[in-house]
Order: structure tokens, then sequence, then C-alpha cells
């Protein structure tokens, strides 16, 4: 694990826009192995190289565990996906995705400890130092911080920022933290979504002239 403990509240967000167009008929898989949930997992900071190295060779020792390591990470995504998405459209979750998540919200908790920083002369939650093994229940370790983000942004202040990106059209699907100073924002990129609805919209109106 990396030795960050606290949990960014949108590593679950980025989690969920591991697949494009999530809400559309044709979802694009980001994950297609593993491996890409590793290297997904070492640029957001989840894991640092060392450990990445050791989980794939956990995963090359045992192909099936990985296999199941990586449905169990997509259908986390997904029950994330549908439970943010469903309050950003102001809808309330289904009951089977809160469950799910819940489960998975128990086995990461269960691995925290509380930890005591000597420079700053803090305490905080920390991951449970656990040696890497080629059986594959050590997978989930990598998930682990994207539950502890949900279960965090599910119970903070910024919950009500939490947005999917307007393009409902194509059905984009991506979530997202409103940071902007109005939370005004609507797209996931004005460069990407905005700027296809501009032209939509410019479109649209030079065909009703």
């Amino acid at each position: 694990m990396s030795s960050g403990s606290e949990s960014r509240l949108d590593i679950c967000l980025h989690f969920s826009n591991t697949k494009d167009w999530h809400g559309s008929e044709h979802p694009v898989e980001k994950l297609q192995k593993l491996s890409d949930l590793i290297s997904w997992s070492v640029k957001e900071n989840i894991i640092d190289k060392p450990s990445a190295i050791a989980y794939l060779r956990a995963s090359e020792a045992d192909s099936n565990e990985a296999k199941a390591a990586l449905v169990g990470a997509r259908d986390l995504r997904e029950s994330i996906y549908r439970i943010f998405s469903s309050f950003s459209h102001d809808r309330a979750p289904q009951e089977n995705d809160l469950h799910f998540l819940n489960q998975n919200i128990a086995r990461a908790f269960s691995r925290q400890e509380l930890m005591y920083n000597q420079r700053r002369k803090e305490f905080h939650w920390g991951w449970k130092k656990q040696e890497m093994k080629t059986s594959g229940h050590n997978f989930d370790q990598i998930l682990l911080p994207i539950v502890k983000s949900a279960a965090d942004l599910l119970v903070s202040d910024k919950l009500h920022l939490v947005k999917e990106c307007a393009n409902e059209t194509e059905g984009c699907g991506w979530l997202f933290i409103d940071s902007s100073k109005n939370h005004s924002r609507r797209w996931c990129s004005m460069r990407d979504c905005g700027n296809r609805s501009k032209v939509r919209s410019y479109y649209e109106r030079n065909k009703q002239r």
C-alpha cells in the first residue's frame, strides 16, 4: 500500500470513470485486465511501484484468482457508479448496491488501524501491514482506499457537489465533485462534452432557421 492513508474523497469517482460512456448503451471498458487496474492504482497513488510489481507477480502466479479479482473490482465500480449517479439525479440508490458497498466497507475498515505520526504528533487511520502472497484474497487490498473514499464521500458535506456530466444525450456518465466557484460546472470537460453540446446547439439553431 502507499504510505498515504487519508482517503481522497474523489478516488471512488475516478474509479467509476474507468469505464467511458458509462451512461450509454455502448460503454468502453478501460479495465480489460488486472494489470490495467494495477496501473491505474499506481497513477492514482493508491499503491506504489514495488507493490504494483508484487501484485503483477501474484496475478501471474494465479490467473484464475486474478480474473476473479478483476470481476470483483468491476462489480464494485458499477455499484459505486450507480449509487453516486442516482444521488446526482436526486434518486434513491438501489438497496442491493448499498448492501454490496457495505460489505466492502466492512472488509475495508477491518483492515485499518490507528497509527501515530511522530513528526506531526498526531494520530491517523492507516492500512494494516500485510505481506504480499500469491493468494487472490490480497488483490482486494487495492480496492480498500477506493471503498473508504466512497464511504467518506457519502457521509461528507461534499456529497451534494457530486455531479454526473450533463451529456445525457450520448451517455457520458462521468462523475465529479463540482469544485467550481459557483458550483455551476456541468460537463466532464468543456473541451469534450461541453464542446459537443455547443456544436449540437449551434446545429439545432441553424437547422430551425
